[in-house]
């Protein structure tokens, strides 16, 4: 009481008396609170005290700061009270607050992706500095490093984003090839290497009319590198039927050797054939393509020539044949000779071939034919030794016979072919022994009749001995053996 009313006695009155006692609350202690960190237990903000002058028993009120980082994490239970005589505390506990995290990407100058991302958690950690730093990634270049490499976490979520460009590599050219030179069947493919340097990488084999696959590089899939690479595919053409030229004259008989293309990996490529001079002989016409393209069948071109009426051809003397030597039969040892019981020959009449000294063969029919300072030949004359066939009652036919024959050396298919040609004989009487003065009227008669004479060596007679021999040695082997036998009795 700070104050005594001085009617605080006195005596009642008609009207009503007031008496007023003055009063003062006493002092309280004061009330301080405090806003501190759970992690450290530091003041985030300036404690407030609340004064307790002449508050003793009044209540007080209190209420949590608000922070950025932090929130709330403990409430005084004496958030709220009443002055008492002595101090009071008050306080309030905070944690920081979650934040959003950092994400850390790697990316290509194009948006893309190329490594796997990095979180950094936010745990109660915002406020709370964050560092990053750049990966070393094969076949890149870091070309940006972000503002917010290193930074402050915050509630909101981070990311901070590296730029990376991926190195240039060399090109990679893909190639169809022939396998024979090595020819480029199409365009070079290439592929870019500018920025895919440890990029992967495909190619694939493509179809060609008359081409068969035969070869598929083993870089056909591969990386791009630093240095240029070749896939290399690569193919070979395929078999075609054969082209054949031939030279004929018109009955279809050779002149001159086949020309003969070989279609063996030609097939779909151009031919072409050609004519060829021949010596008497003049193109006529020709049958089948002369140019061409090969094909799966065989092609034939045939050239077909006439005889040239303009041309000359001298035959080349003929060419001496060597005689094969004679190999000598070795005589049979009589010891070897087993007895035979001789044998009586039956007489054999032996006959006689009139043969030419000289044959000269043509090289082709129809040949003109010049023989320069040469006698003219005359036919062997058929005599009862050497007259072919004979008729049932004894009497012969007589043939007179040439024979004539050229060579020409001037052509490569000289093929010597004679031609004969047989008078029409005169049938004497039939006696197998003909009359000589008529024979020779006959031959004269013929001779004139049908050719000029040609000069030719007498023929000869010749006789078959072999029967002969054979009893010969018939007989000496018997004569051995009785001889042998004589001697052992």
């Amino acid at each position: 009481m700070v104050s005594v009313p001085s009617n605080e006695n006195g005596t009642f009155v008609p009207g009503p008396q007031t008496v007023t006692y003055v009063y003062r609350r006493n002092d309280a202690g004061d009330v301080t609170v405090y806003h501190k960190s759970v992690y450290d237990n530091s003041d985030l903000s300036t404690p407030t005290v609340l004064d307790g002058t002449r508050k003793l028993g009044l209540p007080y009120t209190t209420t949590p700061e608000t922070y950025s980082d932090f929130e709330i994490a403990t409430v005084p239970s004496n958030a709220t009270g009443t002055f008492v005589s002595g101090s009071q505390s008050v306080t309030y506990l905070y944690k920081r607050k979650q934040s959003g995290g950092v994400t850390v990407n790697y990316l290509d100058n194009h948006g893309n992706r190329i490594e796997t991302p990095d979180n950094i958690t936010g745990t109660d950690n915002v406020g709370l500095p964050y560092t990053t730093t750049p990966k070393n990634i094969p076949n890149y270049t870091l070309i940006t490093v972000p503002n917010n490499a290193n930074g402050t976490f915050t509630v909101s979520p981070i990311t901070v984003n590296y730029i990376y460009k991926r190195q240039d590599a060399g090109n990679v050219v893909i190639e169809h090839v022939d396998e024979d030179g090595n020819v480029p069947l199409d365009t070079p493919e290439v592929l870019d290497g500018s920025e895919r340097m440890g990029e992967s990488y495909t190619s694939s084999s493509k179809s060609f009319d008359n081409y068969d696959l035969v070869s598929v590089p083993s870089n056909a899939n591969g990386t791009f590198i630093s240095g240029t690479q070749t896939v290399t595919y690569v193919y070979r053409r395929r078999d075609a039927g054969n082209v054949i030229a031939y030279y004929v004259d018109s009955y279809r008989r050779r002149l001159d050797t086949d020309e003969i293309q070989d279609g063996r990996g030609k097939l779909g490529l151009p031919y072409t054939t050609l004519a060829k001079d021949i010596l008497g002989y003049q193109l006529q016409s020709v049958q089948g393509n002369e140019t061409g393209i090969f094909t799966t069948g065989i092609k034939e071109v045939t050239y077909i020539y006439v005889k040239d009426p303009s041309a000359i051809i001298i035959p080349s003397p003929l060419t001496p044949v060597t005689p094969s030597p004679i190999i000598p039969i070795s005589p049979i040892s009589p010891s070897q000779i087993n007895p035979v019981t001789p044998i009586t020959p039956s007489p054999i009449t032996p006959g006689n071939l009139a043969t030419p000294s000289q044959i000269i063969v043509p090289g082709r029919y129809e040949d003109v034919i010049i023989r320069p300072n040469r006698p003219i030949a005359t036919p062997s004359i058929a005599t009862g030794s050497n007259a072919s066939g004979s008729s049932s009652d004894g009497h012969s036919t007589i043939r007179p016979i040439k024979t004539v024959t050229v060579q020409d050396t001037n052509s490569k298919d000289a093929i010597q072919k004679p031609e004969i040609v047989i008078d029409e004989p005169k049938i004497s009487n039939r006696n197998p022994q003909p009359d000589k003065n008529e024979l020779k009227k006959d031959i004269k008669s013929s001779i004139s009749a049908t050719r000029r004479a040609m000069s030719v060596p007498k023929t000869s007679d010749r006789k078959d001995v072999r029967g002969y021999m054979f009893i010969f040695i018939s007989s000496l082997a018997a004569a051995v053996i009785f001889w042998k036998k004589k001697e052992t009795k």
